[in-house]
């Protein structure tokens, strides 16, 4: 793969619920705006309010993967910009059990750092994936109970150590 090659987009994906009409296949759509009232229906993903809600991506291969960004849903800052906040991105070259668990860390998964966001604003977050990380899938997760996920769009780049 290039450096600059998402390998996420119009993968595979699922989500542990769906809210109204936005599916997984909003998280890797290609549009980042995440403006519900301009896009509706498309460009987003949401899940209902749950106990560790997720999304996550079917890459389909198992790169080396280099970094995760996350967009956030953009409209309502001042209400909600802080709703993708908390979450931790999981790589794992299993797939992920069923349920809201967290999965865990092993040879075959790499879990972040919790991840918080800085500001509601233009809140576009990059996480970097360690060297030598594998892994075919890609889950975005909050924790906590009653929370919602609300995703514009997840990207997946490969290490730069594979592309020089």
């Amino acid at each position: 793969p290039r450096i600059n090659e998402n390998l996420a987009i119009k993968r595979f994906s699922e989500q542990s619920s769906t809210r109204g009409c936005y599916g997984p296949s909003g998280g890797n759509d290609g549009y980042k705006t995440g403006d519900t009232l301009k896009e509706t229906c498309i460009g987003m993903s949401l899940t209902n309010l749950e106990k560790n809600p997720w999304w996550q991506v079917d890459l389909a291969t198992t790169p080396m993967v280099g970094k995760v960004i996350v967009y956030p849903r953009t409209e309502f800052q001042d209400m909600d910009g802080f709703r993708l906040t908390n979450f931790r991105i999981i790589v794992s070259k299993n797939p992920f059990p069923s349920g809201s668990e967290i999965p865990k860390a092993s040879a075959d998964t790499w879990l972040s750092d919790l991840v918080s966001a800085k500001s509601p604003y233009n809140n576009i977050m990059t996480v970097n994936v360690p060297d030598d990380t594998f892994g075919r899938y890609v889950r975005i997760q909050i924790e906590g109970d009653n929370k919602a996920l609300d995703l514009a769009e997840l990207e997946v780049f490969p290490n730069e150590k594979i592309t020089r």
